[in-house]
């Protein structure tokens, strides 16, 4: 038998091992961009994003599996709601560090995503992405969230390029299919700021829609089984001082009926109106109207 002082000093140099064992893997499971991606979230959402696992290679490709970030959970009269988003695999590789909480990442794909909105017990709406792919995303950390802008910016999808195949919406017994999707941004980096482009291939709405209620069917009297949409856009964000500059312009393309364009251009929006905007979306009772609408004079 060994001696109870020896037996003693294997438990503690047991102990210590697993203490130094396991601070790596904690820091192998969020490596930097990771946690900008997190942290950032979580500033503004206040719900951490989870995922499964993650591995990382030995070229600095991170791959997560399993990945689950709650949009958005509130009650309405008593019963709880919340929007859900779940990737089975995200994959990101050709990751640069461009400043000090600032990357850039060469390829991000995301495959099984969706995103599911209703009660504890009934999903009232899913819409489903087989495959969503990037070029160039700009990730900031939550120290770079300098402004209400900054702030509004990083709830935005900011890349060089992204292209989604097919994106599908169920609701009900409903359901729409947009194909071909993709955008461009023109920006930079640091900022957020710059100029979008975007189109949407085909936005498939089929008969069982068109049917159902006066004002479709009415569509359908004429001939139409489904509509066909296309769509076309830019849009930019600028600054002049600390006020902001929008542009945005739409194009709506009814395949074999008729093409529908508008435009708008805003100069001069406080950037305090943006910041009331975002508290209206999280507690609506508690925002002085009378000074929104002010703001937005």
């Amino acid at each position: 038998m060994k001696h109870p002082q020896h037996a003693a000093y294997l438990l503690i140099k047991f102990m210590v091992l697993l203490v130094l064992l396991a601070g790596p893997a904690r820091a192998a499971d969020e490596p930097a961009i990771i946690k900008a991606l997190y942290d950032t979230y979580e500033e503004i959402a206040g719900d951490r994003p989870k995922h499964e696992s993650i591995d990382v290679a030995s070229d600095g490709t991170i791959t997560l599996t399993g990945v689950h970030i709650v949009l958005s959970a509130h009650q309405a009269e008593g019963i709880d709601i919340r929007q859900d988003f779940k990737i089975g695999t995200v994959t990101l590789s050709d990751i640069k560090e461009l400043e000090d909480g600032l990357f850039e990442v060469g390829k991000v794909s995301m495959k099984q995503a969706n995103s599911t909105a209703g009660t504890p017990t009934e999903t009232v709406a899913e819409a489903i992405i087989p495959v969503f792919e990037m070029e160039g995303m700009i990730v900031r950390g939550p120290a770079r969230l300098k402004s209400p802008l900054d702030r509004w910016l990083a709830t935005q999808i900011l890349a060089r390029s992204a292209t989604m195949p097919l994106l599908t919406v169920k609701v009900a017994d409903f359901s729409v299919d947009a194909h071909d999707m993709a955008y461009n941004w023109k920006g930079d980096a640091a900022t957020g700021l710059g100029e979008w482009t975007f189109t949407v291939g085909s936005l498939i709405i089929p008969e069982e829609i068109t049917a159902a209620g006066e004002g479709p069917a009415s569509l359908k009297e004429l001939g139409y089984d489904k509509l066909d949409i296309g769509a076309a856009g830019k849009s930019s964000i600028g600054l002049t001082g600390d006020l902001i500059d929008v542009g945005f312009e739409f194009g709506l393309i009814l395949k074999k009926m008729a093409t529908v364009t508008f435009g708008v251009d805003l100069g001069g929006i406080q950037q305090q109106l943006i910041q009331m905007a975002q508290a209206l979306q999280a507690a609506p009772d508690d925002i002085d109207f009378n000074q929104f609408m002010a703001l937005a004079q």
